[in-house]
């Protein structure tokens, strides 16, 4: 088991010791492998990102005005645009449409016993 050292030159000096063995040009073809992977994916969530913000163009007033609820941030009022469409009136109360976009305030039931 490699030990944790609290200096930062301790841990570079057993960082080979943490691999257990020589380090081979497979090694090197794994973690390229990865890294590789991981900036493809890093890519794929930036262009979603855009899409999204895109997307969410059409309702940057609602966005706003739902971000200045206490504890509302941009994913959330997102999510909140998401599961309504951006039309509040579809649900007759408040608490109907914090519950039908998932962020019902408080839900005290626990084993099908309500608080």
């Amino acid at each position: 088991m490699t030990r944790i050292f609290k200096t930062s030159a301790r841990k570079d000096s057993c960082a080979h010791a943490g691999v257990g063995g020589p380090f081979t040009d497979h090694h090197a073809f794994l973690v390229e492998l990865h890294l590789s992977l991981i900036d493809q994916h890093t890519a794929a969530l930036d262009s979603l990102t855009r899409r999204i913000e895109e997307a969410m163009e059409a309702f940057r007033s609602a966005r706003d005005l739902i971000c200045t609820i206490p504890g509302v941030g941009v994913l959330t009022a997102d999510l909140i645009i998401a599961e309504t469409g951006g039309d509040m009136s579809v649900s007759p109360t408040p608490g109907q449409l914090a519950y039908g976009a998932g962020v019902c305030p408080g839900h005290h039931e626990s084993a099908g016993r309500i608080k």
